[in-house]
């Protein structure tokens, strides 16, 4: 409506336009005035945005940010004019004309020397790929409604985050209000968007458009209601896009069991009480609400070793054993009364009962490792409101007496045939001592396997003498490669996670951490090596000079070893 209009007609002009001015057709044009279900499919979503431009003035320029993938976008505008001209269903989006669906209109609104009438108009430009994640940014122009009231133009977004599901629900058509005209121009028709219940309260976002709202701050009114309360928001529409639109994103409490929400837009004064208030035309609402997703995850791990399938580690009976348990909240609700509990019986500590969205905390429990195959499962609870979701995750430990069966360093140095016997096996359980992807450095052969019990720990073939880190990790290769046949051959561990922690320092650059792996390994080599040998093991005669001869020392050289930083 122009902005001038009802302010300079006097209230009894304006009656006698109401009265005279009226003819059969306008009242029949009256019926289209309400918004109502769209006449296109919905896609799912996360949530709805919304964001709009004036069009007095063109070209109007609409920035939305979209957090998330788009999904579906719609672009609604409106106006109003003259009895022959019902709008205007072409205008252009950044340079492309785009022609919309009359979705309300034209409807009779007030007459001025001839009879206006207003239209609204929708077209989904998701096939465009005009609006990405993020910010964004149209150019809107080419609107004319008659020379009289071009309103504006908004942009609707359906997006998904990747975590939440909501469920949308939209309204949109023409709905015409102003406080001194008689039903059905006097005020808009309330609008109802149904949901499904939950049993905690959640927060939705009410999505709207509105146009011919004076942009000289002219009172107006809406009122939501949902669970029974009623929430009046008074004077939000203030031509806030430009001259004649107004954009809303609107959150609202949803209560815990409610099913629906009415909203309705009136052309009113809730402040002074004597301020004219404005007229208004309304084009679409959509209410976006989250589902509740509760979930929840749990990982257990065995001094410090994931081990989901049997074996896993090997442990010492009668030494202690930690399980700890990773516990995150996945879903998108807070969950309460969160506890973690163990099928064995063990007590399971943990710092806290609640966790936020993509919060995690880590629980303990604690015992003695036993003899023979052991597992069992961590079980982690949650609730949000009367929903209740569980996970569950195993570990295993195989629990060996204290005396281990090893050989030195020195004996697979000197043993080529049990060497390259026991290591073969190491290589097909795809167990090489192996740094990086497999194109990368690999000990998957026995010259690469002697090469390293060989080669020296100061210098590389070529004489040049190794950093101090590298020093560090020919030291830990000697042992290393002795740990890894010791526990392929008599199936010795040396504990927890002592030989991956091993693995893992050998392809780093910590020397720190090189040398506390070798020692720890260096006790475990010479553990066991007066013990007999297991019933059914060969030992064969050293030959350190064939081993010697087979050892491929400049495979060991830096920097040719791609994967050892």
């Amino acid at each position: 409506m122009k902005n001038g209009y009802l302010i300079r007609v006097s209230l009894t002009t304006m009656l006698m336009l109401l009265f005279f001015g009226i003819s059969a057709t306008n009242v029949l044009a009256d019926g289209t005035e309400t918004l109502g279900d769209p006449s296109i499919s919905l896609s799912p979503g996360s949530g709805v945005v919304v964001a709009g431009t004036g069009m007095e003035t063109q070209p109007g320029t609409i920035n939305i940010n979209v957090p998330g993938t788009v999904k579906q976008v719609l672009l609604y505008w409106s106006g109003g004019g003259d009895n022959k001209t019902i709008g205007d269903n072409i205008v252009t989006v950044n340079g492309t004309p785009v022609t919309g669906t009359l979705i309300g209109g034209p409807a009779f609104f007030y007459t001025y020397n001839i009879n206006y009438y207003f239209s609204s108009y929708r077209k989904d430009i998701t096939g465009l790929n005009l609006v990405s994640q993020g910010l964004n940014s149209l150019k809107i122009e080419d609107m004319d409604f008659g020379g009289d009231e071009n309103n504006g133009a908004g942009i609707l977004v359906i997006y998904d985050n990747g975590v939440d599901n909501a469920e949308i629900s939209l309204k949109d058509g023409i709905d015409l209000a102003f406080i001194d005209f008689p039903e059905p121009r006097k005020s808009t028709v309330l609008q109802t968007l149904n949901f499904t219940p939950d049993t905690v309260s959640r927060t939705a976002n009410l999505a709207m458009f509105f146009g011919s709202i004076s942009s000289n701050g002219r009172p107006n009114s809406i009122e939501v209601v949902t669970g029974g309360i009623k929430t009046v928001y008074s004077d939000l529409l203030a031509s806030v896009d430009g001259p004649q639109w107004d954009s809303l994103n609107l959150p609202v409490n949803i209560p815990p069991g409610e099913t629906n929400l009415t909203v309705q837009a009136f052309s009113r004064d809730d402040t002074s009480g004597t301020d004219l208030p404005a007229s208004l035309t309304w084009t679409a609402a959509s209410l976006s609400i989250l589902m509740t997703n509760p979930a929840i995850t749990i990982k257990k791990y065995t001094n410090g070793s994931d081990a989901d399938t049997a074996p896993g580690p090997y442990l010492t009976t009668g030494n202690p054993v930690i399980w700890t348990y990773i516990v995150t909240n996945i879903g998108n609700v807070d969950l309460d009364n969160v506890i973690v509990t163990d099928d064995k019986g063990v007590t399971v500590i943990c710092p806290k009962t609640i966790l936020a969205v993509g919060e995690s905390m880590t629980c303990n429990a604690s015992g003695t490792a036993v003899a023979g195959q052991y597992e069992n499962i961590g079980t982690a609870n949650g609730t949000n409101g009367s929903k209740t979701v569980t996970a569950t995750d195993p570990s295993h430990y195989y629990g060996k007496a204290k005396t281990l069966v090893t050989r030195t360093p020195g004996y697979w140095q000197t043993h080529y045939v049990e060497a390259d016997r026991e290591w073969a096996k190491v290589v097909a359980a795809g167990n090489a001592l192996q740094c990086g992807a497999p194109e990368n450095f690999i000990v998957n052969n026995t010259p690469g396997l002697e090469g390293g019990f060989w080669s020296s720990i100061s210098y590389e073939t070529n004489k040049h003498k190794r950093t101090s880190v590298d020093q560090a990790r020919m030291q830990l290769a000697f042992q290393l490669l002795a740990a890894i046949l010791n526990n392929q051959a008599f199936g010795s561990d040396p504990g927890g996670t002592v030989l991956n922690d091993a693995r893992t320092n050998f392809c780093g650059t910590n020397r720190n951490a090189m040398l506390a792996s070798k020692s720890l390994l260096d006790t475990f080599n010479n553990g066991g090596s007066n013990k007999l040998f297991p019933t059914g093991y060969i030992n064969g005669k050293a030959d350190p000079k064939t081993s010697q001869s087979v050892a491929a020392k400049v495979y060991w050289n830096q920097p040719t070893l791609p994967g050892i930083p």
